[in-house]
């Protein structure tokens, strides 16, 4: 139906404006016919959601009790996708079609707008009078329809998304992991070269040096550019300079038969007000929307297993004039740097030239969320890793499936995957003076 066809009228009402000798007036949001006088034919729409709070979220925040949150409350329809998928499937007649698209649509685009005729107290409850308490629904709440399995889809496409490891960043400076191509001299100081191999990032600057096969600064290998694991180019200023603090805290498992307890230590780690975590993605543009969308919902919801307790929360900001500079073109020596953990497709695989690459594999597998189901292992390149192949070939790795939802249709509702999709930048050789 197009909209522009129709014209509104006063009330909830609009007529349908092309044809005027068999005009018809819909109700929109009502069921209440008998407000139609005329002698045409008469109809009614829904439109869920139909109302917008006049402030912007922030504002809105403002208004609320408490801690200044905005909360997200994500609902489901369990089977709908089936249903989309499959219908009634031999059981289908054209009555029941059209029954079932008639209460879909009656739900979901009338039904659901009863909450903004609720009122709310803090102290009670949620009231269908609106005038009962203070709060109205409306004010506080808007309806955001989307399909997760539809976006998740659009991801899932070859190159949609590649996205780097989060990495540590200082005040201005950026940390990338070390390249595995490139080693320390031999000759230095026994204390200055334990230091050394637990460097696991170099500054961004002494990354793009290797990665052209420049020279680096050799006054640079001092205890003074070295901060927590990191090789820096500034130096520290001192002992106040720090990135991140680790603290251990306690806690305690419940045997399920015998109920003893025991203790145990978790590690949690704690960035400096000038320090965190980055990382480097690389979007479709017609998905770098939903991609900022995502991310702004992961940092509200927080990252990590104790998120159901505040923790893991974050805020993604955008690197101003953020650019690594290197001419994909100029590349003739077929070596890559990997800035993401990295499973090949077999093609990818074949062609590395494993002979005259630098790299270490890691197994990943681990939990599914709010499950006990475990992910099946997947060996990958690590980060850091430098790899050569054979003929010019630009790598991106793939997605992997780790757990199909038709092995555990009693527990799953979609399958699960793991990104193997890499971010690489060229290098222009491996040379090492110092290795």
């Amino acid at each position: 139906m197009n909209l522009n066809s129709f014209f509104f009228k006063k009330g909830f009402e609009y007529e349908n404006n092309l044809n005027l000798s068999n005009t018809r007036h819909f109700l929109i949001n009502s069921l209440d016919i008998s407000k139609l006088k005329s002698q045409s034919n008469k109809g009614f729409k829904f439109y869920g959601g139909d109302w917008r709070i006049s402030e912007t979220y922030d504002e809105m925040v403002k208004k609320g009790v408490g801690i200044e949150r905005m909360g997200i409350l994500r609902l489901d329809v369990d089977n709908l996708g089936k249903i989309f998928k499959e219908g009634f499937g031999r059981n289908a007649t054209f009555a029941r079609i059209v029954q079932l698209s008639s209460m879909l649509d009656f739900f979901f685009f009338h039904h659901i707008n009863k909450i903004k005729e609720f009122s709310w107290d803090p102290k009670e409850e949620l009231s269908e009078k609106l005038d009962e308490y203070e709060f109205k629904v409306k004010d506080l709440v808007e309806i955001v329809y989307s399909g997760g399995d539809d976006v998740a889809s659009l991801f899932l496409q070859p190159k949609a998304l590649l996205i780097s490891s989060a990495f540590p960043f200082y005040i201005n400076e950026l940390f990338l992991p070390k390249p595995l191509n490139y080693f320390f001299a031999k000759n230095l100081k026994y204390d200055l070269n334990k230091k050394l191999k637990k460097l696991k990032f170099f500054s961004l600057n002494i990354v793009k040096k290797i990665l052209n096969n420049e020279d680096l600064d050799l006054s640079l290998i001092d205890n003074k550019y070295f901060l927590d694991g990191c090789w820096r180019t500034i130096q520290n200023n001192s002992s106040e300079d720090k990135i991140y603090s680790t603290m251990e805290v306690p806690h305690i498992v419940t045997d399920r038969i015998s109920y003893g307890t025991q203790i145990f230590y978790q590690t949690e780690v704690f960035f400096n007000s000038n320090a965190g975590l980055f990382f480097i993605a690389d979007v479709k543009d017609e998905l770098i929307q939903k991609f900022e969308a995502i991310l702004n919902f992961l940092g509200d919801e927080g990252l990590g297993a104790d998120k159901t307790i505040g923790k893991g929360l974050f805020e993604a900001e955008e690197i101003p004039d953020f650019n690594l500079n290197f001419n994909e073109t100029e590349n003739k020596s077929n070596f890559y740097y990997s800035l993401s953990l990295y499973s090949p497709t077999k093609e990818e695989f074949e062609k590395i030239a494993s002979d005259e690459s630098y790299y270490d594999f890691i197994i990943r597998a681990g939990l599914v969320s709010n499950k006990t189901l475990s992910r099946k292992n997947l060996r990958m390149f690590i980060e850091g890793s430098v790899l050569k192949f054979k003929e010019c070939l630009k790598p991106y790795g793939e997605i992997k499936k780790v757990l199909n939802k038709e092995d555990y249709a009693n527990y799953l509702d979609y399958d699960i995957y793991r990104s193997g999709q890499a971010l690489f930048l060229p290098m222009k050789g491996v040379e090492n003076e110092n290795s």
